[in-house]
């Protein structure tokens, strides 16, 4: 195939000159490809902007120095995007060798794990290092879709078909230099059809006939000596001594002042930037997945309706990166936070916002009923481990919120907005629909969150209609529950729940009197029957 990947960044001429030249030569595909965190967000900025540009993210090898876990937490996020449609490139680079060796076939290794785990065509980048290259791929990328970019090594294509990579030929095949290549290249691109990349779902298209690729032959013209001129000074003064030093100029500046961390100082998304700056380790056991996905934070503001005189609670305010939104955008904000290895990373994102006041401790042992000035919203990404107990909590001692929005398990969100008569409605559903509609609001990818979690997620609102249910009638809910194959008058009792002061006869009298078999379950009763069941039973 004729390779149309491109780096729309790296061009002189706007992005909307570039794609609307392209466009009017009849190209209606163009991959934009990522080579370090800047330049995936650009890549991701043009496929935002054009309906015919997509990206490929990932770290180029040459950029590869340092990589870590805080760079595969920002690809695995930024990977994915919707309109992100293949992984790299990556690879081996030992002709340049801009990033040490070791360090090259570290990120080539996560980002061959990154493919896997997305399904996404993996973007090969090799020169002189074609059996590093080879080697690794060999070992570590069984049943990955790899795309061989700017095809360099004619001796080994055989290979490389034999393996079921997919070829692609870009200018390199007009080098003088490059006569076997240019003749291998006639050849298999004239008997085989190979497509990289999958069109989007809404685009399918089959594979093109080899023998349209031959309009191509232009392509194997070399480009005007100007435009090739003007690239490699526009690469020369990227990497110029001078912008260096004003880049670190001015994040020196930025960091003594205050400000938040210029992105060549490492990630620029802040629950990265903080993972790395001070240090911070995720503690599993307390349900820890830092939001590491900006774009998320725009669906979290619309779906809480937030508003500038709102008093927001958040609980487990992590690293930030929701605090600081939300201060920007109502009056206050309480964060209860219970990790103090979080202190200085907290504090870098919220102590620049007065609005802001952190409570050190246990959500589901800190009083509510003191935070002032009084919350009407809850918004967080709860912990796993107690995420339905604080929303059960919040709706029952903070009567003045009306609005919750939150990051849950997939199976808390269910749970919650359950109906009656499945397997997942039970005691957190009646209680949380006793005072509130329910609803999810929609599936959250496990790639937002550092680290990945083992679990999906939901976002899942709840409006309150009215106030908690009393005491009494949360005893009558959790009792009817608590032996679920028993009829819901023998599982009250023999749960105890309501002191001895009912017998079975009674709760089946109540049942059959409102319109309920007596042998009822209780899974088959709403919430509003159980209301009425509780006054029936004038508890």
């Amino acid at each position: 195939m004729i390779d149309s990947h491109t780096h729309l960044e790296l061009c002189e001429p706007p992005d909307a000159e570039l794609v609307a030249d392209a466009t009017a030569a009849g190209v209606t595909h163009i991959l934009t490809v990522g080579i370090d965190g800047a330049s995936c967000r650009a890549a991701l900025a043009a496929a935002e902007a054009f309906p015919q540009v997509y990206a490929a993210i990932g770290r180029h090898p040459n950029a590869a120095k340092g990589f870590d876990g805080a760079d595969l937490a920002e690809l695995r996020a930024l990977a994915a995007h919707e309109r992100c449609l293949a992984i790299g490139e990556t690879g081996l680079d030992f002709y340049r060798e801009g990033a040490p060796r070791e360090d090259q076939e570290r990120a080539f290794a996560a980002q061959i794990a990154l493919a896997r785990e997305t399904a996404k065509p993996l973007v090969i980048h090799s020169r002189a290092a074609e059996q590093a290259t080879l080697d690794q791929l060999a070992a570590e990328a069984d049943g990955v879709s790899v795309v061989m970019h700017c095809f360099s090594m004619p001796e080994r294509l055989d290979e490389c078909l034999e393996r079921g990579y997919q070829i692609s030929f870009a200018g390199n095949v007009t080098y003088k230099s490059a006569a076997e290549l240019a003749a291998r290249a006639r050849g298999e691109a004239a008997d085989r059809d190979r497509r990289a990349l999958p069109d989007p779902a809404s685009r399918a298209q089959g594979a093109q006939p080899a023998g349209v690729r031959r309009a191509h032959a232009r392509l194997h013209r070399r480009a005007p000596r100007c435009c090739g001129d003007r690239a490699r000074r526009r690469r020369r003064a990227q990497r110029g001594a001078r912008l260096r030093l004003v880049s670190v100029a001015v994040a020196q500046s930025r960091r003594s002042s205050g400000d938040a961390a210029e992105p060549g100082d490492g990630p620029a998304q802040p629950s990265l930037r903080r993972l790395r700056q001070f240090g911070v380790r995720p503690d599993r056991e307390l349900g820890q997945n830092f939001l590491i996905d900006s774009n998320i934070l725009g669906v979290i503001e619309r779906a809480a309706e937030l508003a500038p005189g709102d008093v927001v609670l958040e609980i487990g305010g992590g690293l930030g990166v929701l605090s600081e939104h939300l201060a920007e955008r109502v009056a206050h904000v309480h964060v209860v936070e219970l990790d103090e290895r979080l202190r200085e990373a907290l504090l870098d994102a919220t102590s620049a916002h007065a609005n802001v006041t952190v409570h050190w401790g246990d959500a589901m042992a800190i009083e509510l009923a003191a935070l002032d000035p009084e919350p009407n919203k809850v918004v967080a990404n709860l912990p796993y481990g107690i995420a339905a107990g604080a929303i059960l909590r919040t709706i029952e001692e903070l009567p003045g919120v009306q609005l919750w929005l939150a990051m849950v398990q997939r199976e808390v969100g269910e749970r919650l907005a359950a109906r009656p008569g499945g397997g997942d409605y039970g005691v957190p559903s009646v209680i949380a629909q006793l005072a509130c509609e329910v609803q999810v609001v929609r599936a959250i990818p496990r790639s937002v969150f550092h680290p990945a979690p083992n679990v999906d997620s939901v976002l899942v609102g709840l409006r309150r209609r009215s106030a908690a249910p009393s005491l009494a009638l949360r005893a009558l809910v959790a009792g009817s529950f608590a032996h679920r194959r028993k009829t819901l008058a023998g599982s009250l009792a023999i749960s105890g729940r309501l002191g001895g002061e009912l017998s079975r006869e009674q709760v089946r009298e109540a049942l059959l009197a409102l319109g309920h078999p007596a042998d009822a379950r209780a899974e088959r009763l709403s919430p509003e029957d159980f209301r009425a069941l509780a006054a029936a039973l004038e508890l």
